[in-house]
């Protein structure tokens, strides 16, 4: 059965010649669980928000936010109703409002 995982991975291509990838060592602070079919969306400078996805069977609606300068989540929970659990959809940033469509129950 295939596994989700929660690792994060950067390729940095300044360097238009060589590419490289390199796996973030973020310790053992809060992280999102494992999941796959989620959406991650640049909110601002150095900030990346993941929403929803699916680890096997379970779909989430949770939103956690990527540090990438302090290399820290944050699990935010933002007012409001939140949409249900869901995977495949599709997240677009809009001004400051992230825009969610579709997806599967």
């Amino acid at each position: 059965m295939p596994t989700a995982f929660n690792d994060v991975y950067t390729l940095d291509f300044s360097d238009t010649e060589t590419f490289r990838w390199s796996k973030l060592d973020m310790g053992d602070q809060p992280a999102p669980p494992p999941r796959a079919r989620h959406t991650a969306t640049v909110i601002g400078e150095g900030k990346i928000l993941v929403f929803g996805g699916l680890d096997r069977r379970k779909r989430y609606s949770d939103v956690w936010v990527l540090d990438t300068m302090q290399k820290t989540w944050t699990c935010v929970v933002p007012e409001g109703k939140a949409p249900s659990p869901r995977a495949h959809h599709s997240a677009t940033l809009v001004d400051n409002v992230l825009w969610v469509l579709g997806g599967y129950r």
